[in-house]
């Protein structure tokens, strides 16, 4: 608990089950509720995975709602990172059971709450992949799925930028 701003963190711990009937069922839902979708092009699978950068003084991100197209990142600070404008380079990568995911794109928007909101708001940033390779979107359609989950504790390394560049597959 943060007893100053008044947010809990609650995590749920999720043991693949010998039995995902309910699991693909849930996962249905969602591809199925998308076909009503104005404005996205691939349904969102709510994920969280911690996220850092190698920088010093780098705030905590919270990667989350990935999909086919982009994912969504909160940042667990003020304000998002000068250097993490729109249009900036971005590269994620994360460990998974059947090997290392790298997703490359760049940062498509930012927001940042009104100042009275950032008790119940972090401000967010939202990530448009690039081209991906044909591995990578094998890999990227496991994770989406549920079934090549990274491995606990979820963590992932980001980098924008400069640095997101020459780290691009």
């Amino acid at each position: 608990t943060d007893p100053l701003n008044k947010k809990y963190l609650l995590n749920i711990r999720y043991e693949a089950p010998g039995d995902r009937r309910g699991l693909d069922l849930l996962l249905q839902q969602i591809f199925d509720a998308h076909q009503y979708e104005k404005v996205r092009k691939h349904p969102r699978i709510p994920i969280h995975l911690r996220a850092s950068e190698e920088r010093q003084h780098s705030p905590v991100y919270v990667v989350r709602d990935i999909s086919r197209g982009g994912l969504g990142i909160e940042v667990e600070a003020p304000a998002v990172p000068k250097y993490a404008h729109v249009g900036a380079p971005f590269l994620l990568e994360l460990g998974s059971s059947i090997g290392p995911l790298i997703l490359h794109g760049e940062v498509a928007w930012v927001f940042a709450p009104q100042l009275e909101r950032t008790k119940w708001l972090n401000p967010a940033m939202g990530i448009v992949f690039g081209t991906l390779r044909a591995d990578t979107i094998e890999r990227l359609k496991t994770i989406l799925t549920l079934q090549g989950l990274p491995p606990p504790p979820w963590k992932a390394r980001i980098a924008f930028g400069s640095e997101a560049v020459t780290r691009m597959p």
